[in-house]
Formats: C-alpha cells, sequence, structure tokens
C-alpha cells in the first residue's frame, strides 16, 4: 500500500478472488525482488520454519540471516516464530504460492531442494522432518531407508503411531514386488505391534525368495522372523530363528538388529524358564558386532535382572534392575528395556510383600508394554497384578484379568510360554474357589515340573498330604533354580513328611538370605504352627517377619469397609474418589499411571462391591456408606 497512490482502489483490487490474489504476489512481490533474493525466496519456501542455518544448506549460501532480517523488515511476509527473532517462517499463502512457482519453473530444483533439506533435519536428528521432504519430492526408496534407518529410535520414544502412519504414504504396490522393501515393511509392522500383518510380509518373501537365488535376502528374512517372532513373544520360535540367523549369519544382511540377539535369546530362555540356558546364550560367542555400548548400559542389566529374579536371587536381581534405570534420562522414561527393568522390581516388591508398591510398577510395567504392544511384557505384568488382586480379595478383577490376557495378540493365538503361564495363574485361582475345575484345567496341562506343583498344591487343599509327598518324590531331583527348591521346600514342610522340619529349615535360611516373605504368607496359616513349633529353624528376626506378615494378610483379608461384605482395597478407593468429578476414564487412567484396561477392572470390581451399575449410582451408593 504504501507504494500506491490510492489506496482505497487498491483493496479493492486486492479484495478480489483467489487469482487475483496470486497475480498481485506474483507480480507486485515476488517479480519485484532482484533474481538473487527471488531464488532465495522460492527454494526456503518449502520450509515450514526458517533459520540461518538449514536456510543456508537449502540455497548453498552463507549469508541466510542477513537475507531473513532484510526481508522481515521489507514486510516481505516473514514472521518471527520465537522472541530472539532467530527462526521464522513465511505467510502460508505466500508459501504456497512460491512452492508452486518453483515447481512450475523448475521441478528438478524443487525435488533438490527437498533433498537438501533433507540432508540438514537428518543431520540434526530429526527424522520426522526429514521424512515430511521425501515424501513430499516423491523419494520413497530413500525415505523407506531413513524409517527403517531411525526405527529403533521411532520405537523407544514411543512414536509407534507416527511410524505406522508414514506407511499409509508410499504408493500402493510400492513393497509388493521387492522382497528387501517388504522385508523393511514387514520390521515396521512388527514394531508397531501389527503381528499378523508382518507375518504375512515375511511369508510373501518366502514365496518370492523360493524362485529366487538371492542368498542375501534370504539371511535378511531369518533374521527378520527371529525379530518377529521375540516381539510377538513366542520364546521356543526366537530361540529357533536366531539360531539359524546366527549360523548363516553375513554382514551384508544385518539390518543392524543382530546385536540385540544374544539379549533376545537370554530373555527368551528365561521366558522358558531354563536359566542354564539363558546363562549359556549370555557367555556365547556371537559373530557380529557387540550392541553398542550407549545401549548395553540399559539393555543387559535389564535382561539380567529378570533372570535373576526367576533363579530367586533378589538382592542381584534389584542391583541389576536399578542399573538400567538409573538411565531413564538417557534413554527416555519409556524404552522398552525400562518397562523389563519395571517388572523386575514390581517382582522383587512382591516377594518382599510389599504389594501396594509392587502393583504400582506392575501397572506402570503394564501401562508401557500395551503401548510399545511387547505381548510378553504386558503378560508378565498382568500375571502379577492377578497375584496382588487375588492376594488382597479382588478375585472377579483377577479373572477378569486373565481373560484379557488370553486375547492380548489377537488375531493371533497367545504365544507360548505365555499361553501355559496363563492358564497356570487361572489353576491356582480355581483351587482356591472351585477345586473340582481346578482339577479338571490341571489335568488337560502337559506333564511338567510346573503341573506337578499345581498337583501338589490342589492335594494340600483337599488335605491329601500322602498324595501330595508322592508327588513331591516324583521331581526332588529336578529342581533347577534355588526359587524352585525353596517352593518345593514349602510344600514339603505342609505335606508333613520325614524331610518337613528340615525343608522348613531349608525353606527359612534361603529366604532370609534373599527377602521372600510372600510365599510364606501364600501357603496360608498352615504355616503358622510349624513356624512356631521350629522357632530356631533359621534367624529370629526373619520367622518373626513371616509371622507379622501371615498375621497382617490374615486381617486385612476379613476386614473391610462398615456395611460392605466385600471392601473396597485400597486403590479401588483411589479410584472412587475420582468418580464424582468429570474427569473421563482415559484421564483417570493416565492419572494414576494404569492402563485403561486395568481402570476398567477396577471400576467393574467396584460397582460389583457397591451393588452399583453406572458411574453415577456407584457414587450414590458409596456416599450412603461414608466412603466419599
Amino acid at each position: 500500500m504504501r507504494g500506491e497512490d490510492d489506496p482505497g482502489a487498491f483493496v479493492r483490487r486486492f479484495a478480489g478472488p483467489h487469482p487475483t490474489v496470486s497475480d498481485y504476489l506474483l507480480g507486485e512481490v515476488l517479480e519485484r525482488q532482484s533474481p538473487d533474493i527471488q531464488d532465495f525466496l522460492l527454494e526456503t519456501s518449502l520450509l515450514p520454519e526458517l533459520n540461518a542455518s538449514l536456510c543456508d544448506a537449502v540455497t548453498g549460501r552463507a549469508d541466510s540471516h542477513r537475507i531473513l532480517r532484510a526481508l522481515e523488515a521489507q514486510n516481505l511476509f516473514v514472521l518471527p516464530v520465537d522472541p530472539t527473532r532467530q527462526s521464522f517462517r513465511y505467510h502460508h499463502l505466500f508459501a504456497e504460492l512460491l512452492q508452486s512457482e518453483l515447481l512450475a519453473r523448475d521441478r528438478e530444483a524443487w525435488r533438490s531442494a527437498h533433498r537438501r533439506a533433507t540432508d540438514w533435519f537428518a543431520g540434526e536428528g530429526r527424522p520426522s522432518e526429514a521424512l515430511e521432504h521425501l515424501f513430499a519430492a516423491g523419494f520413497y526408496d530413500e525415505a523407506i531407508d531413513l524409517l527403517i534407518g531411525n526405527a529403533p529410535g521411532f520405537y523407544d520414544r514411543v512414536q509407534i503411531a507416527e511410524m505406522l502412519q508414514w506407511l499409509e504414504r508410499f504408493p500402493k504396490g510400492y513393497f509388493d514386488t521387492r522382497p528387501k522393501r517388504m522385508l523393511d515393511l514387514a520390521m515396521v509392522l512388527g514394531l508397531g505391534g501389527r503381528y499378523a500383518e508382518a507375518a504375512r510380509c515375511l511369508e510373501q518373501v518366502e514365496a518370492t525368495l523360493s524362485n529366487q537365488p538371492d542368498e542375501v535376502q534370504r539371511a535378511r528374512l531369518t533374521g527378520h522372523w527371529a525379530m518377529w517372532a521375540h516381539l510377538a513373544g513366542d520364546a521356543a520360535l526366537t530361540i529357533s530363528w536366531a539360531e539359524r540367523a546366527i549360523s548363516s549369519y553375513r554382514p551384508d544382511a544385518d539390518d543392524g538388529y543382530f546385536d540385540r540377539f544374544p539379549d533376545g535369546l537370554v530373555r527368551s530362555w528365561g521366558w522358558l524358564g531354563d536359566t542354564e540356558q539363558a546363562w549359556n546364550a549370555r557367555r556365547r560367542v556371537y559373530p557380529f558386532p557387540p550392541v553398542a555400548e550407549s545401549v548395553a548400559r540399559f539393555l543387559t542389566p535389564a535382561t539380567l535382572s529378570q533372570i535373576h529374579l526367576i533363579e530367586g536371587h533378589l538382592h542381584e536381581a534389584e542391583r541389576l534392575a536399578d542399573e538400567a534405570l538409573m538411565y531413564v534420562n538417557l534413554t527416555g522414561p519409556d524404552h522398552p528395556a525400562l518397562t523389563e527393568a519395571r517388572l523386575t522390581r514390581a517382582g522383587v516388591l512382591w516377594e518382599r510383600d510389599e504389594l501396594n508398591e509392587s502393583e504400582r510398577e506392575f501397572e506402570t510395567g503394564l501401562r508401557d508394554a500395551e503401548s510399545h504392544r511387547r505381548t510378553g511384557f504386558a503378560i508378565i505384568a498382568s500375571l502379577g497384578l492377578v497375584r496382588i488382586w487375588a492376594a488382597s480379595g479382588r478375585r472377579d478383577q483377577a479373572f477378569d484379568l486373565l481373560s484379557t490376557c488370553r486375547n492380548a495378540n489377537r488375531p493371533l493365538a497367545l504365544p507360548e510360554p505365555f499361553a501355559t503361564r496363563v492358564d497356570t495363574a487361572e489353576a491356582r485361582l480355581l483351587i482356591e474357589s472351585s477345586r473340582a475345575e481346578a482339577k479338571r484345567r490341571i489335568g488337560h496341562m502337559q506333564d511338567s515340573l510346573e503341573s506337578v506343583l499345581l498337583r501338589t498344591q490342589l492335594a494340600l487343599a483337599n488335605g491329601d498330604r500322602n498324595e501330595a509327598s508322592e508327588l513331591l518324590s516324583q521331581i526332588a531331583d529336578d529342581l533347577p533354580t534355588p526359587r524352585r527348591r525353596l517352593q518345593w521346600h514349602l510344600l514339603d514342610s505342609r505335606a508333613g513328611s520325614a524331610s518337613s522340619e528340615e525343608s522348613l529349615r531349608a525353606a527359612v535360611e534361603f529366604a532370609a538370605h534373599e527377602g521372600f516373605i510372600r510365599c510364606f504368607v501364600d501357603e496360608g496359616d498352615e504355616l503358622l504352627p510349624l513356624l512356631h513349633e521350629q522357632s530356631g529353624a533359621g534367624p529370629a528376626w526373619f520367622v518373626q517377619d513371616v509371622l507379622a506378615a501371615i498375621e497382617a494378610s490374615a486381617k486385612t483379608t476379613s476386614s473391610g469397609a462398615e456395611g460392605l461384605v466385600d471392601p473396597l482395597s485400597d486403590r479401588e478407593q483411589v479410584v472412587l474418589s475420582y468418580l464424582p468429578s468429570w474427569v473421563s476414564s482415559s484421564e483417570i487412567a493416565a492419572e494414576l499411571y494404569i492402563s485403561l484396561n486395568t481402570l476398567k477392572s477396577h471400576l467393574r470390581s467396584i460397582y460389583r462391591k457397591l451393588g452399583a451399575s453406572s458411574r453415577r449410582e456407584a457414587v450414590v451408593q458409596a456416599r450412603s456408606r461414608g466412603l466419599l
């Protein structure tokens, strides 16, 4: 307007349809600039934010800071986006016009500008912005390479949804005829928890390679199957595929995930309960480079903490879990390895009978595992919550969560060994409530150490000590870990065999050393007279702690809020306190750091105990009982 003799007429001309605005911006703004400034405006127009370093990289200049300040001073639709005026942006209409003009004048210059912007963002560790430029210019091969190269970063930062959204931007059929790209697609789908789709991709590559002598892609396919099996939680399949991938390893087929196989093998053997093989996998020498030290500092301790927990070495398990969690600021709070460390910490707290703290850790672990779509971790966390809820009288919630576990891997079946773990947990609950059903369930289980221990517990629940002693004698020489030996000693103590006194002494001595409390509480009141009679069975202070824990558990089970036959747990009382507000269920779950499924289980239990069918009715009933 400053250059017009009649500003009013100018405004009337300018306030026309879109082509009039475009013509004005081209003729009266862009074309009035020097060729040098025109080139700068056009080449930088595809940038959502302008700073000197990025503009220098895209234009090949060294004076972008000066030009940006000059453009701002001339009111050339350049707006500052930070108080220090180091970053700017074009008005969006002006930017759209400039981009269209650059594309019309020189399509190759337009593509080159996108490529230089990609290089700058990638060098700055900003893959999302780099990908935007690659997709805008149609550089799909470079886009999938960058996406795959940064897949661990996307996954570790819980950017799974964004990662999957990128897949939708590839042209239809882009992956279908190229095995390497199909494997890349399978990797992203697997990291995103879409295991069935990932498996179909791998099967398609298998079919394609059956007619192609491409040994590199065959080796890559084997490694991808191993990674897929581990993400899906199939321990036996992980071991099988990983061993094949290791034996046929070649550097030109390494997609950067082979260095995770040692920890994956250790973890998988642990899931199967074979800690001896887990340690063998840990000690092996592998043909590929080890995982980077920056990753090993938290990944390896987290994995090994679970092995020590399985074996019953609580002190070492806790130490390694704490060591892994020290790096939360380095990795971000939601890294899967830290989820594993939290699950170890939760397990240790359970064994020490610190149920409230254990419940919080398991709930956090479940929320993180669900966000990562890690079936194995989610089942471990869920089964931890099942034990706690059953111990605190929330049996309906426990059964509901077990039902949820069975569907955790849909549309695929729940893999082993987690399907068996869920069956085992359900059988334990049924022993306390429906022994006939428990017997039927146990009868359908494969013969194993776990099934013998379950049959022993059922026999003791039925008062058949002779059968219990006979069953225990069958496995006395097949107890692979200190934890299993502790479990055997406690059951043998209850069975009243000739070795029961010695078994109780051995159980107390080991438990006192590692801090096991809950296993004594779980065996119930039967241990009370035995512990009183065998006051010299171990450290007096520990025996007193155990007796106090058993008695406290009995009081908790029998007490409750006035007017309720089945009292609310501490956690349910916390959830109840949110119900009178307008806060949504999702917001309550986020506030309490629990998954939405866990919250729904709490709500169902609260409604049942209060005799309510809705949130509003639950609030009314709670207030009438003085609970709110």
